[in-house]
């Protein structure tokens, strides 16, 4: 790895995390993200130690030191990627002072860079659940570890509205195999065409299983209906002694099945709770859709990782979805006032997200160097806010003539297709001498030959880009 490392002088980005094992064990991870000699993504887990004491920034400064040191990248050092807890700021802080003590340059609000998948799933999780969602989370996980009846745990996501009932349907009908297979009979009997008949169980940690699980509800919504407004009825016709022999025989058996049966009488859903759900799925699925595009996990195969310049855009494009959402579903009188609070805690959440931007170059750099939206992303988009195009166009430029504008780059090495081996020696497969002085012409910019601004002044249209690597790294006459 020291030897890769020595190969190009490219910055390592990284990220990291704490993580506790099954046997209560805490442990740190450090990934390494760079561009190899070739022009090439790689990405290594660079340690994963055994993470003792309290889980402060200072310790996690100190450990990611230790590793920096190990492999010889302190001057290497570019972003970091985490999630949003506190403690990863305190930790950046730290690693600061670090630098300080060693005379090497670094800045730690500028370095980080926030996980943007992380503040989708706060702003879904607020949304879904509320303020207090890690409350929710604690007080979940808490009952079904203790052993506590089904009752008490019913009544819990009970509170949670629209989807929490809907939750409890569906652990109803999966907590008994006879139940799962009576259901399983009236779905195949009312809907012949549907293949996936199994009802989906989301959970408060994990938000894209609650879109899953509202979609399939959706498709067997009339199985649904039916089968707990049979077991409603038959329940209460069995709490009044009025019930037929078979009815009786089947209230016996639910009853077999469950002791707390008689609580899904409570979780039959309303025409107005199926309105609910409707507005849940129509607010998340874009969020559901940005999460996987950033993820790289989405239908065209075609694309590569999700790409940091893609950040401000979905940024942009969920805080509209959201504000248009507060506007169409603001009246009380009609739509569910907890749904109407629930978009505008998601909303605000976001915004504050938005907010800090300002504080991550990287963000807007990366958008105004995407060749299919370059600085003019910001004029088409923010036509009504000229101080935010002036903010983002002066971050950008700001941030390229301190990092990039004089630093040259030759040792991009021609490769067709990503090598199997790391190289001996940075000698093999070198560019051609004619080819790194062209490299060394075009990096010595000066007032009148901006490499950015030409860049930017260029109006040709790109089509869509599906790897930026790749793109940046067939043009290799623009050497950063």
């Amino acid at each position: 790895m020291v030897s890769q490392f020595k190969s190009c002088d490219y910055p390592v980005h990284f990220s990291f995390d704490l993580w506790t094992s099954p046997n209560h064990r805490a442990f740190f991870g450090l990934v390494g993200h760079w561009i190899d000699c070739y022009g090439y993504l790689r990405t290594a887990l660079l340690g994963m130690e055994r993470f003792q004491g309290p889980h402060t920034g200072l310790n996690q400064a100190e450990m990611i030191w230790q590793i920096l040191e190990r492999y010889h990248l302190m001057y290497r050092v570019g972003y970091f990627t985490t999630d949003n807890a506190f403690n990863n700021d305190t930790a950046l802080r730290e690693l600061g002072h670090i630098f300080d003590a060693h005379s090497i340059p670094f800045d730690p609000i500028k370095a980080r860079v926030r996980c943007f998948g992380h503040v989708i799933d706060l702003v879904v999780k607020a949304f879904l659940w509320g303020s207090d969602h890690h409350v929710l989370e604690a007080s979940a996980a808490t009952l079904e570890a203790s052993g506590t009846s089904n009752l008490e745990i019913l009544n819990l996501w009970r509170k949670r509205g629209a989807l929490g009932k809907l939750h409890n349907i569906c652990v109803w009908i999966l907590r008994s195999p006879g139940r799962r297979d009576r259901f399983q009979d009236r779905v195949q009997h009312l809907l012949p065409h549907i293949t996936a008949w199994t009802p989906l169980v989301g959970n408060v940690t994990c938000w894209h299983g609650d879109v899953d699980a509202i979609e399939r509800a959706f498709e067997i919504k009339e199985g649904l209906d039916d089968f707990v407004f049979t077991a409603v009825r038959e329940e209460q016709q069995r709490k009044k002694g009025k019930a037929r022999g078979s009815e009786v025989a089947s209230g016996h058996a639910e009853s077999e099945d469950d002791p707390n049966s008689e609580s899904i009488t409570q979780d039959e859903l309303t025409l107005d709770d199926w309105e609910d759900l409707k507005i849940i799925r129509s607010i998340l699925q874009p969020l559901k859709a940005w999460s996987l595009r950033l993820q790289s996990k989405n239908t065209n195969k075609n694309r590569a990782n999700g790409f940091i310049a893609e950040v401000i855009p979905a940024m942009d494009e969920l805080l509209a979805h959201l504000e248009e959402a507060k506007i169409q579903y603001s009246d009380p009188e009609v739509y569910n006032p907890h749904i109407i609070t629930s978009i505008q805690l998601a909303w605000s959440l976001l915004d504050k997200y938005y907010s800090l931007t300002d504080l991550q170059p990287a963000l807007y750099t990366a958008v105004a160097l995407h060749p299919d939206m370059k600085l003019k992303y910001f004029e088409d988009e923010w036509k009504s806010r000229p101080e935010w195009i002036e903010t983002a166009t002066s971050i950008a430029t700001n941030l390229w003539q301190r990092d990039y504008r004089n630093h040259i780059i030759d040792s991009i090495q021609p490769s067709v297709n990503p090598p199997t081996s790391t190289p001996s020696t940075v000698l093999d497969g070198t560019l051609p001498r004619w080819k790194q002085k062209k490299q060394a012409r075009l990096s010595m910019d000066d007032g009148r030959h901006d490499q950015f601004q030409r860049f930017q002044s260029n109006s040709d249209e790109e089509e869509d880009i599906p790897d930026l690597i790749q793109f940046w790294r067939e043009h290799l006459d623009t050497p950063r």
